[in-house]
């Protein structure tokens, strides 16, 4: 299972929260890798989303580049 970042909206009526949590769990056994970042009152898509882009840049600089994240 490779390193896997989720960012979800837990007011989400397409995909239930719970099915993000289901799957940390899963990759938590797996000893994969795992973060899930949940935003508050947010459905399936906010218009900040591009805010969350730094993250995923992060988080793959970490995880695919090996590089230390930034403080």
């Amino acid at each position: 299972m490779p390193p896997t970042l989720v960012i979800h909206g837990d007011a989400d009526k397409l995909v239930p929260i719970y099915q993000a949590e289901m799957f940390k769990n899963r990759c938590e056994e797996a000893r994969a890798p795992f973060r899930l970042v949940v935003r508050e009152g947010k459905d399936h898509g906010w218009k900040e989303m591009g805010d969350d882009m730094k993250m995923f840049a992060d988080w793959f600089d970490e995880h695919l580049r090996g590089l230390k994240p930034k403080e």
